[in-house]
Formats: C-alpha cells, structure tokens, sequence
C-alpha cells in the first residue's frame, strides 16, 4: 500500500507534528486525566483518517465504529458497527467518484485491479482494515510505552538529555509491550517444530510477546533497553508476508509523540491505570486507563 509506505509518511510528518502538538495541548489545558483516550487515541485515529481522506470530521465517528469493531467482536455489536462504518465509507467514496480530490480514497475508487476496478466489498474491506487494524494498535503500543516512561522517570530524563536514544526506546517499547499479542495460524503439511511435531489441520496459537523476549534472541530480554542492538528484529509488526503495512506511520507517530513531549514537562501519574483483559478474542491487550498529567498543571 504505497500509502502507508515510508516516503508518504515522511511527506505527511508535519502534519503528524502539529497534530500531536494540538492533541497534547488540548490534554494540557483539559480536565480529563485519562491519557489514553484523550491523546494515545487521538493521534492514530487522526492520522488515519488524514491519510485515507476522510477529514477530522469524521474521527469520533471512526474512533466509535472501529473501537465497536474490536470490543465486541463476533457480536451483534459489531455487526452494527461494521454496518455504519460501511455507509460513512460507501458516502465518502460515492463522492470522490463524482469529484476526486488527490486523496487515497479517490486513488482506491479509481484503481485498476487486473483490468477492472475494484469492487464495493472490496473497497469497504480495506477502509476497514485501514481503520480498526491502523489506529488501535498503535494507541495500545503508545500507552503502554507512556506508562512505562512514567514510572520509569530516568528514562523521561534519558529522552531529554540525548533526543537520539528517542528511536531505541520507541523500538523497546514495541518489543516489550506489543499491543497484538498472539495471531492463529493452521498448520498446512506435517512439519516438527523443534520438538514438537505438528499435524495437518492442526490450530497454532503464535505468541509474539513470548517471540520479543526470547533469551535466545534478545540478552537479559525482561529488561527494557535503550540502546538494545537489535531491537529492530522484534515481531511487534509481524513478520514475512504478513509484516505490518502501518508499520512505518506507527512508528513515526510513536517517535513524533516521545520527541513532542521532551519539550514538556515530564508526565506524571495521578491515578490507577487499568488494563485491558483482552480485545478481539484476546488478541490484542494493553492499558485501556492512563491517568496522567504534566508536572506543574494544577
């Protein structure tokens, strides 16, 4: 998807900057604490639908059908949200048929698929995909990140005192703190792996926490490091075919927050974080509830 490739995120880090500057200061001056949702939230959901076309307007209504989605998967719940997400999807794209704007989503409705374009179903599937895979991830990779730089208040100086450590925690965040955590696959031949000799048909859970602190691949792995040498090689993205398309604006909009927030007061916290016991079957977990503010507000 050359939308989500790393020179169209380059191109796009001014308006990640000034967006994450509006969002954090809308924080700063707000009565709510809750930092997940007042910021982790807002800077992907943003983001995304900046990239796709959609326009601010649309955010709370993308936040709403994509956090629906995921929270009540296999639900009647879900089923509903899918429905509006599809027509808030199906009125953007009947407009850019009649009046493309240079955005992605006149690109998708005027893409060429093996000589045809592409179908409705097929259009509203990558919106989809887009939205709840493109904005959640990352709001749990910058929460747990955030709360790990706050209760670990040397690392908050180590930002300020050398910026470029600021991609090495970024990367140490990721590899500790995945938001997907697990990912089914079925077995298609008998293979062994290690040990273990694996049928035909036969359900694997994979475990990328378990994979990113592998003692074999990463030294003392509990330990968070920022200036760990191969950080990089974690899985929080996948790996293969299946690696994250999103991997590059996630990362940019995790380093672009860490390296706004050196120009702040430190954060501190003012509350009990609460955790998400699972989301999308399990397959996703983080903070769900971040209490914060910046020292000296209030």
């Amino acid at each position: 998807m050359e939308v989500l490739k790393a020179p169209r995120v380059r191109k796009i880090e001014p308006y990640l900057r000034d967006l994450t500057g509006r969002v954090l200061d809308s924080f700063a001056d707000g009565d709510d604490t809750d930092f997940v949702q007042n910021v982790a939230v807002q800077i992907p959901v943003r983001a995304v639908g900046h990239l796709l076309g959609f326009g601010e307007d649309a955010n709370e209504q993308l936040q709403e059908f994509a956090t629906a989605i995921l929270e009540h998967a296999g639900t009647p719940a879900m089923a509903d949200a899918v429905q509006k997400l599809g027509a808030l999807t199906s009125t953007h794209l009947n407009q850019r048929r009649e009046e493309p704007r240079g955005d992605y989503l006149s690109t998708l409705v005027q893409a060429d698929f093996g000589g045809r374009p592409l179908t409705e179903d097929e259009l509203l599937g990558t919106i989809r995909s887009f939205v709840f895979a493109g904005f959640e991830t990352t709001a749990r990779s910058i929460a747990s990140l955030v709360h790990h730089l706050v209760t670990h208040p040397e690392l908050q100086a180590r930002m300020r005192s050398d910026t470029a450590s600021i991609e090495g925690i970024v990367e140490e965040g990721l590899r500790l703190f995945p938001p997907v955590h697990t990912m089914f696959r079925t077995v298609t031949e008998p293979t062994r792996l290690r040990d273990a000799a694996l049928a035909e048909g036969e359900r694997l859970v994979l475990l990328y926490g378990a994979a990113n602190r592998d003692p074999e691949q990463f030294e003392d792995p509990a330990t968070f490091r920022a200036d760990r040498e191969n950080a990089r090689q974690h899985l929080a993205f996948g790996i293969g075919t299946h690696y994250c398309a999103g991997a590059p604006l996630a990362r940019a909009e995790i380093r672009i927050l860490l390296e706004a927030l050196v120009e702040r007061p430190p954060l501190e916290l003012v509350g009990t974080p609460r955790y998400l016991p699972r989301l999308m079957m399990g397959q996703m977990m983080g903070i769900d509830y971040l209490p914060l503010r910046f020292q000296g507000d209030r």
